[in-house]
């Protein structure tokens, strides 16, 4: 992928979808790693914990990449990202943050919201102005299954209905619902308005969603 055309995409919409940014192998390996990574906390946690989220049709797990398994550890440098992150913002991009969320059938919609937080200091919810962060897909995306809905641009918008706190169920712009498929990667602006649809399949919705700062990026508050 080209750099230029790459960045400018990423600046101009506050999204860039990556094809086949994984293997099937690697998809497998992933795959393997979370299913036994929840069955641990599964098994070892008796409730929630700031790390671990469970109710009956998701499961979220942070710090995914504090457990010593390969297959994340892998994809958290991987070189062919980390690359194409560096060049856009000029400078090298730090891990913040690894998460796991996997989405079952029944799964309510998730409001549109932004996970940029300048207000706060929420380890889970970067408030790093220059942050990205970037979504592997380990399973298709469609109408029927947890869709990707996406605002472009609106890490732009200046009205007070689209600033970082908002969440709604409707909002009155474009939205696009971008066809993802296993092994894909979205690099996504913080800023920018997104949110999911139902799991109404039979089939679960998995994604990696880790966090990346510049090494010359400072968080609004320390």
């Amino acid at each position: 992928m080209e750099i230029i055309s790459a960045a400018r995409a990423l600046e101009q919409e506050g999204y860039l979808i990556v094809r086949n940014a994984l293997s099937t192998e690697r998809v497998l390996a992933l795959i393997h790693e979370v299913t036994c990574l929840e069955q641990q906390f599964q098994a070892r946690e008796a409730s929630e914990t700031d790390v671990y989220k469970v109710s009956a049709t998701r499961v979220m797990i942070h710090d995914i990449d504090t457990h010593g398994l390969q297959a994340i550890d892998e994809l958290v440098s991987d070189d062919a990202c980390n690359h194409l992150l560096n060049e856009i913002v000029g400078g090298k991009m730090l891990r913040w943050t690894a998460t796991y969320a996997n989405c079952k059938p029944g799964h309510p919609a998730l409001a549109f919201h932004t996970d940029y937080d300048p207000y706060g200091c929420v380890k889970y919810r970067p408030n790093h102005p220059s942050c990205l962060r970037v979504l592997y897909y380990l399973d298709d995306l469609n109408a029927e299954k947890s869709p990707l809905h996406i605002a472009p641009r609106s890490h732009t918008f200046l009205h007070k209905d689209y600033q970082s706190d908002v969440l709604s169920n409707t909002l009155d712009v474009d939205i696009v619902s971008p066809t993802i498929a296993t092994g894909d990667m979205i690099v996504i602006d913080p800023r920018v308005i997104h949110g999911t649809g139902e799991n109404n399949s039979d089939r679960v919705r998995r994604v990696i969603a880790i966090t990346y700062v510049p090494d010359w990026s400072r968080p609004l508050n320390a």
